[in-house]
């Protein structure tokens, strides 16, 4: 198992606006559980909405920029929820006795139908047995 994280890089581009390495998250569950999955580093321009909100483009589409603060809270709320996260080339697991990572500026790539599952999910995987002998 790798234990070092690799942080997001960029992809040697010239940019004239702001750009920013971030990761791609995307949440993956299974028929009892989910796990957070940051499987890609890119490096993208940041566009501005009139209302303050970042995006950046990623396959054609346009994702909310989240802060480092965001990955942190999102991560921490996962693990003591006795879920896994992958962050390129690192697994944190809740059984580990020291959790650390670096939070970085990330996009959510989950779609409507997997949010929508992981919140049908969590009530009954917080009551399983699966749970309380994690």
């Amino acid at each position: 198992m790798n234990t070092k994280q690799i942080s997001p890089r960029g992809d040697e581009r010239y940019r004239t606006n702001r750009s920013i390495k971030c990761y791609v998250g995307e949440l993956m569950c299974g028929s009892s559980w989910c796990t957070w999955d940051f499987t890609e580093s890119i490096e993208r321009v940041v566009y501005v909405f009139p209302n303050g909100v970042e995006k950046i483009t990623y396959k054609n589409k346009l994702y909310i920029l989240k802060k480092p603060e965001h990955m942190t809270a999102l991560v921490d709320q996962h693990i003591s929820d006795k879920g896994n996260v992958h962050i390129l080339g690192k697994s944190v697991f809740h059984e580990d006795e020291k959790i650390s990572f670096k939070s970085y500026y990330f996009i959510d790539i989950t779609d409507k139908e997997t949010k929508e599952t992981y919140l049908k999910l969590r009530p009954g995987w917080k009551k399983s047995e699966a749970f309380k002998n994690a």
